[in-house]
């Protein structure tokens, strides 16, 4: 079911938010991030329209073949010091990690073996940082809403975050805008406003998953994401290490039986099932057609007491 969109005068955030499209189940799906500082103008593809130097794009490129699950962010922040900053976050669902390097130009990439980084191959061990980082997307170039609602978001954060929040190129779902991650843990937001700065902040800082803006960790697919979610919201525990995915199973189309194991030692087994909306809402401000959004119920959850 689709409807042409007349005009592109209507931001996608407010149609998503106004047709009563879920967060939760939404994260961009990611086991490992590469961030790299590039101050100069993102367009709507930021690194194949950058000016970085040509062999150094040739290189991120392999390693983003290489790498399962790996995206590239570009990154930039008020108060930058002399220098390129490069991180790589390994957003795993246990132990997650971000390693941190200060690079004195960009061709300093080319002697880096970040494949065996990502696998933890390396015989070198990283430079690890213990302090998150925290991304919002502020890429107009790629939607609007990005900008109307990142920068200011941003800049609100920094009062918060300092030199820890940078932005960043496309997140992924910037009907969702302000969007946001905190890396390593690979927590995705959406919808943040001003409000959730302080709380969504001090959940990093603490361990724990800050709920009502929560969209999923990267580490998980979508229908995971959205039994976390759902087994979260049931159980209202927000501590990041406090579920494990256990085992997914798929009885059917568009169902999933997920298990989490607890560290109580209970294990918790959800059903759920993805539906499409009778709704229609644009999926970007440049888009042509007015389209259905996927959600998911739960259908049954079960607790298993531990051994």
């Amino acid at each position: 079911m689709t409807g042409i969109h007349p005009t592109n005068t209507r931001y996608c955030s407010i149609d998503s938010q106004q047709s009563g499209e879920p967060l939760w189940g939404t994260a961009t799906r990611a086991d490992v991030w590469l961030l790299l500082e590039y101050a100069g103008p993102w367009g709507n593809q930021a690194f194949s329209e950058s000016d970085l130097p040509k062999p150094v794009k040739t290189r991120l490129a392999a390693w983003l073949d290489a790498i399962p699950y790996s995206r590239l962010q570009l990154i930039k922040r008020d108060g930058s010091s002399a220098g390129v900053a490069f991180f790589v976050a390994l957003a795993h669902e246990s132990n997650p990690t971000l390693a941190e390097f200060s690079l004195d130009a960009y061709e300093d990439l080319l002697d880096l073996d970040i494949p065996s980084v990502a696998s933890g191959a390396s015989r070198e061990t990283p430079p690890l940082r213990t302090e998150p980082l925290f991304l919002v997307c502020t890429n107009g170039r790629r939607d609007r809403c990005c900008a109307r609602h990142g920068f200011p978001i941003y800049q609100a954060m920094l009062h918060h975050a300092g030199l820890d929040v940078w932005q960043t190129s496309h997140l992924g779902g910037h009907r969702f805008a302000a969007t946001a991650i905190v890396l390593p843990q690979g927590a995705m937001y959406g919808r943040v406003n001003t409000a959730d700065i302080a709380p969504l902040y001090e959940a990093a800082q603490t361990g724990r998953l800050y709920m009502p803006a929560y969209r999923g960790r990267s580490c998980h697919d979508p229908f995971v994401q959205a039994a976390d979610y759902l087994l979260r919201s049931e159980s209202g525990i927000s501590e990041l290490d406090h579920y494990v995915l256990h085992d997914t199973q798929t009885p059917a189309p568009d169902r999933w039986r997920v298990t989490f194991a607890a560290t109580d030692g209970t294990q918790h087994t959800l059903q759920i099932s993805r539906h499409h909306s009778d709704t229609l809402r644009l999926e970007s401000c440049s888009a042509q057609s007015l389209n259905p959004f996927s959600y998911y119920r739960l259908l049954e959850h079960q607790i298993h007491p531990g051994q």
